[in-house]
């Protein structure tokens, strides 16, 4: 069976400026998952190998990091933040 990955929430926290962005969601058939966020930068951030227990993964990018991104912002079209994930390994 092929590893089934799903966001399932997006939160970003800050008024103007983010603070921070937590991303959580399932997946099966793998036990780590790499997650990316990207705004209006050239270089995405990743967070790499995020533990999956009991089918659920959560990781939390920091100020600092979603600066990195280009996500300056919270609320504001010309600011959109594009987070993909993907699973790191599989298992049988």
């Amino acid at each position: 069976m092929a590893c089934t990955l799903i966001i399932q929430s997006v939160v970003g926290q800050g008024q103007p400026n983010l603070l921070f962005v937590k991303v959580s969601g399932s997946a099966s058939e793998c036990s780590k998952v790499n997650v990316s966020i990207i705004c209006t930068g050239t270089h995405a951030v990743t967070h790499s190998n995020v533990m999956v227990t009991n089918g659920a993964w959560e990781t939390t990018f920091t100020e600092a990091e979603i600066k990195l991104g280009g996500c300056l912002k919270c609320g504001y079209p010309n600011y959109p933040i594009t987070v993909r994930a993907n699973c790191a390994d599989r298992i049988s």
